[in-house]
């Protein structure tokens, strides 16, 4: 097997992944504390000091799941805000609870998927 075919591989494994074990963002509150995908449309970007937090299905004040960003591991703002404003992402890591509100912090490009739908 050649590189090529390796990587072609392991992105096809990857994708199916995100596909297969998604949740939406609703029902991330139940998995605090659990590995999982979660799935939803990013309708605000909010920015404090060095973190950008994409607010999944709902606007930053009436949030229901929220990604943290840090640009210690390369996202900046302007960077996360022309990539993922209004898209459809899957982020992938463990469910955390960020005062009352479940999130994720995305701690690579890996971690997080625009989907088409």
């Amino acid at each position: 097997m050649n590189a090529f075919s390796l990587v072609l591989e392991l992105l096809l494994c990857f994708s199916n992944i995100f596909a297969a074990t998604s949740i939406r963002t609703a029902r991330a509150k139940k998995h605090i504390g659990e590995s999982t995908v979660v799935c939803g449309k990013v309708v605000e970007i909010v920015y404090f000091e060095t973190i950008s937090y994409l607010s999944l299905d709902r606007p930053y004040l009436q949030k229901i799941f929220l990604v943290g960003m840090s640009e210690s591991v390369g996202f900046t703002f302007a960077a996360v805000s022309r990539s993922y404003f209004d898209k459809r992402v899957c982020v992938s890591g463990r469910v955390e609870n960020h005062s009352g509100t479940p999130e994720i912090i995305v701690t690579g490009d890996g971690h997080i998927q625009i989907r088409s739908k």
